[in-house]
């Protein structure tokens, strides 16, 4: 699944699953599942139905996730079943657990819901933005060093010099940053440049003797997201979920675990 599928289904699985009015229905879900061998007669797993089933969203109906229960004895038993068209060609190592007419399953995984995969699919998408956050804040001290070493030791007080070095004294064309750094708000965070005592001023814009660069998830979004910062120690790190970046003298806090 490429990360924008992925992204879309995470989307997708926030909201409250419903039962799909879609070419697939819960008879041929039940009937598939039925068919695989894990599932026979002599299984003994008897009044089995779809809790939930819902299409994966850019496949063109072709994929669909049901969640599955039934009864063993006394006890109830629940899988999170992932079904295809069968026309649909397989990638290498993935074999049919069942296909039958229009539709096959291609994985029964016992012992998972659906809230099971959402929550693996919002701890995957975390994971990848955070990896984006982390590239950007490197990305940024690395710029703030490098014009560190134009000024004699002082940092950037304002994007504009990272962006158009020209504006605060330095010769060269050439931005210590791209011109995404212009958005604030970027990969569901917003970007703040905390600058510290001001060391001098060159054509207006304050030359700084220490800076914090700060990434906090923006309200509303995808849950249970961290907060990052690096200042110009170098130092990268991270606080929990809904935990506040308390910056003081443009520095990060001490309660921030460090990030490698």
């Amino acid at each position: 699944m490429t990360a924008c599928a992925a992204l879309l289904l995470v989307l997708f699985v926030q909201q409250a699953p419903a039962p799909s009015a879609s070419a697939l229905t819960e008879t041929a879900v039940i009937d598939l599942v039925q068919r695989a061998p894990s599932f026979g007669p002599a299984s003994q797993r008897e009044d089995l139905a779809v809790a939930y089933m819902a299409l994966i969203p850019e496949t063109q109906e072709r994929g669909y996730f049901a969640e599955i229960r039934w009864r063993e004895g006394v006890k109830f038993r629940g899988a999170l079943v992932s079904l295809v068209r069968s026309d649909v060609e397989l990638p290498d190592g993935m074999e049919w657990v069942v296909r039958h007419e229009r539709w096959g399953i291609v994985a029964i995984e016992y012992g998972k819901t659906w809230q099971d995969m959402v929550n693996e699919l919002q701890a995957a998408a975390n994971a990848s933005f955070e990896t984006s956050v982390i590239s950007r804040l490197k990305t940024f001290a690395s710029g703030q060093k490098l014009f560190a070493s134009f000024v004699g030791g002082a940092y950037a007080g304002d994007m504009a010099c990272l962006l158009k070095p020209t504006a605060c004294g330095i010769a060269t064309e050439t931005g210590l940053v791209d011109e995404s750094f212009q958005q604030a708000e970027r990969s569901g965070y917003r970007f703040t440049l905390h600058a510290g005592a001001v060391r001098s001023t060159e054509q207006g814009h304050a030359l700084v003797k220490t800076y914090a660069y700060t990434a906090e998830p923006l309200s509303g979004g995808a849950p249970n997201r961290r907060a990052f910062c690096i200042d110009q120690s170098g130092r990268l790190c991270a606080v929990g979920p809904a935990t506040p970046l308390d910056i003081k003298n443009a520095a990060c806090p001490a309660s921030c675990a460090p990030v490698k």
